[in-house]
Formats: structure tokens, sequence, C-alpha cells
């Protein structure tokens, strides 16, 4: 085994550290142009507003129902599925990005969640995150 001079090993070290301030700055770079990106933004919208429908009450909530023992009651308020929502912002995503690869869709997504991800508590992030984690990209 050689051994590497004084010189030597501070020069990998110099090496070592471009590489690593390169990649850090082309990375702050690439998330600052998905930050300004139109279509990122809207994404990140549409994924809110999906939650946001998701906690409210149906159009047919509160209906008067007759139960089995003869009594009434009234139906609790159902929320709009969040599956739907989430199927929304696919079809939404597939053809609003037909320049974008499945893997760059993927990317946005997860990009968008993470610029939300402070306005959700942890169950829907949880949701979102695991629908996002499943698709493929490309279906709808």
């Amino acid at each position: 085994m050689v051994a590497l001079g004084k010189g030597e090993r501070s020069m990998w070290l110099v090496i070592a550290g471009v590489v690593i301030v390169g990649f850090v700055i082309f990375m702050v770079a690439k998330t600052a142009a998905m930050n300004n990106d139109p279509r990122s933004q809207e994404l990140a919208l549409r994924l809110l507003a999906a939650l946001a429908e998701s906690k409210q009450p149906r159009a047919k909530s509160y209906r008067l129902v007759k139960n089995d023992d003869g009594t009434t009651s009234y139906d609790p308020p159902m929320p709009r599925d969040i599956i739907q929502g989430w199927n929304d912002v696919k079809k939404w995503l597939v053809t609003e990005t037909p320049d974008k690869s499945p893997s760059q869709r993927t990317t946005m997504v997860a990009h968008a969640l993470s610029m939300i991800k402070s306005q959700m508590d942890r169950w829907d992030f949880a949701n979102f995150h695991g629908f996002a984690r499943n698709w493929d990209g490309y279906s709808t």
C-alpha cells in the first residue's frame, strides 16, 4: 500500500470539498427552480384543495334516516373521499405535464408535499405520501 504525502491528501480533500459544494449548489438551484415553477405551485394548491374538500361535508349530509328500531336520526356528514381528490390531482398533473416523464411527475408531487407539509397534520401527510409513493407517475 502506498501512503499519500501531505500535499496529495490535501489535494484530494480540496477536490472532495469542491464536489460536495458543487452538489449542494446544484440541489439548491434545482429546488429554487421547482419552487418558482407555476405548475409546481398549482400542484401544491390542488393538493391542499383536495385535502380541504375531504374535510367538508357532502351536499347530501345530515339526511333524516329511519333506523331499524323505528327511531329517526340524521346521517352524519360524509367528507369527500381523499382518494377521489388524489385522483383529480393525478389527472390534472398528467394532462398538464405531457413534457415530463413519470419519474419527474412523482418528483414534482414529492416537492409539492414538502412545500405544504407544515400546513398538514401527520395523518394527512402520511396519506398523501403513501399515495405518491405508490403512484407510477403515468396512470390516472
